[in-house]
């Protein structure tokens, strides 16, 4: 049953994302402070225990690697966490698709530079997870670089 609302959270959106997040029950709070590489750790745990499934085979159920690009997958999988999370609006299921492909198309970039703290956030536990070595950062903090 468990495993089911994972498919269909992934298939029909926010509602079940949302049933998806209560059953893994996790802390928005505490969950936005860990760091970008510790989200993934975290996240696999409670669906090792909530729903007998891991990360690994949740990006194969979703079909990650055949057609669907794992950089949607996973901004969609830390949406439906929270990390992060941005105010759902009609538009949300378009954002993530540019913030995947943006997050996509950096990846061979050197930094990739955004107004938006949340996809920064997002992006930088992306990148963690990958093993890809752009660096991210807010247009604020790109000009205060020295």
């Amino acid at each position: 049953e468990k495993r089911q609302l994972l498919v269909q959270s992934v298939n029909q959106g926010d509602k079940s994302a949302t049933l998806f997040r209560k059953a893994l029950g996790f802390d928005t709070i505490k969950f936005n402070n860990e760091t970008p590489g510790k989200i993934w750790s975290i996240i696999d745990d409670r669906m090792k225990k909530t729903i007998g499934l891991d990360l690994s085979t949740y990006l194969i159920i979703t079909d990650a690697n055949n057609g669907r690009t794992i950089y949607h997958t996973l901004l969609q999988l830390i949406d439906m966490a929270n990390y992060w999370g941005d105010k759902k609006t009609n538009h949300s299921n378009v954002a993530r698709l540019y913030d995947a492909a943006h997050a996509y198309f950096a990846q061979t970039c050197d930094l990739l530079v955004t107004n938006d703290k949340k996809m920064a956030k997002k992006v930088m536990a992306i990148y963690s997870l990958l093993n890809v070595k752009t660096k991210v950062m807010t247009a604020i903090d790109f000009l205060s670089d020295d």
